[in-house]
């Protein structure tokens, strides 16, 4: 019975990647347009400010972002989370500071039981990589809560989804031949139990950006392999234990997915020739498996880590990057890195 299970699934993803199951609403022959119509400079205060996320919630937004003197733990990057009501005015809201051998990073929010979560990294900032997870949470989004240390199951937390009542992460770790990317599911967001293996044919999976679309779950996976890899794109149908994957067309590193219409798309750094990237928006076609550019972001040098809004036909995207030199006198020894925000209108002309 359970052979005949896998055989089904098997299937069912087949004609998935055949597009069998995606039928567009649209003429195919519309124009579609993406404008960027503002980039905001949220955060530049000369330090290496990196590793955003961007969420709302009741009424508020939220950016997080790692603020430290260097991209390595040895910056001892501390965690600042923004607020803001209109996404023009910021302040800041939190700080969560570390010892001087801690190195926080990677934040990510989430929303669970009517909570505002977040979920952090704090690793050794010299000698061996270790990996302790951390959660805050706020019922209000003005106050948070102390750091509870949840399950140490020595992953590095990259991104998390809220689905059927579950909150699902992908997390990476070493292992003997490489890096592992293991999809995991929690309801409490304190214990996660391990559900699969993401991209298990990459040669290194790294960070596995995931969405979930019925009762799919596509995952666009790194591939830290050197020389540099292409991305993997990977689906599984429910339980989510097994996975088809197949390489596309371009590395792609710190992808945040999304759905817009009936569009996957993919906010990240694309590497569009060997040691070319951008950071930029492309949208994913499942049976082609191919990256569609859609617009690309100001940025220069070391970028990007996107936090990603969609509401109606906008896009509010927060990344890093060097592009804008902070103040001379502001600058610290480390390569300076500042947040931004950039607004992308969607102009359909049928």
């Amino acid at each position: 019975m359970m052979k005949t299970s896998l055989i089904i699934q098997e299937l069912a993803i087949t004609l998935i990647f055949a597009g069998a199951f995606f039928r567009p609403d649209r003429d195919a022959a519309a124009e579609e347009n993406w404008k960027i119509s503002d980039v905001k400079c949220v955060w530049n205060d000369g330090c290496h400010n990196a590793f955003t996320d961007l969420t709302e919630f009741k009424g508020n937004y939220f950016l997080s972002f790692r603020h430290a003197t260097e991209h390595q733990p040895a910056g001892r990057g501390e965690i600042y989370v923004l607020s803001s009501p209109d996404l023009v005015n910021w302040k800041l809201a939190q700080t969560y500071q570390f010892s001087q051998e801690e190195d926080g990073r990677d934040m990510k929010f989430f929303k669970l039981s009517n909570r505002l979560g977040m979920m952090y990294t704090v690793t050794s900032s010299s000698g061996p990589r270790t990996f302790n997870n951390y959660v805050v949470f706020s019922d209000d989004g003005l106050t948070f809560s102390s750091p509870l240390k949840i399950e140490n199951f020595n992953y590095y937390p990259w991104r998390n989804t809220f689905h059927d009542n579950k909150l699902y992460l992908s997390a990476y770790a070493p292992a003997k031949k490489g890096l592992s990317s293991c999809l995991f599911g929690t309801t409490d967001g304190m214990e996660f139990a391990k559900i699969s293996e993401i991209a298990p044919n990459a040669s290194h999976a790294g960070e596995s950006a995931i969405i979930f679309i019925g009762k799919n779950c596509y995952a666009v996976t790194r591939d830290e392999g050197r020389p540099r890899k292409n991305a993997v794109l990977s689906i599984a149908n429910d339980p989510y234990e097994k996975w088809v994957d197949c390489p596309l067309a371009m590395p792609v590193d710190c992808a945040a997915i999304f759905q817009f219409k009936d569009k996957i798309m993919l906010a990240a750094r694309f590497w569009t020739k060997p040691n070319c990237s951008e950071m930029a928006v492309y949208s994913l076609d499942i049976p082609s498996k191919q990256l569609h550019k859609e617009a690309v972001l100001p940025s220069k040098g070391e970028s990007g880590h996107c936090g990603v809004i969609v509401q109606g036909d906008k896009l509010y995207v927060s990344y890093y990057s060097a592009h804008v030199k902070p103040p001379a006198s502001k600058v610290s020894k480390a390569f300076p890195t500042g947040i931004f925000l950039a607004t992308l209108e969607f102009d359909r002309k049928d």
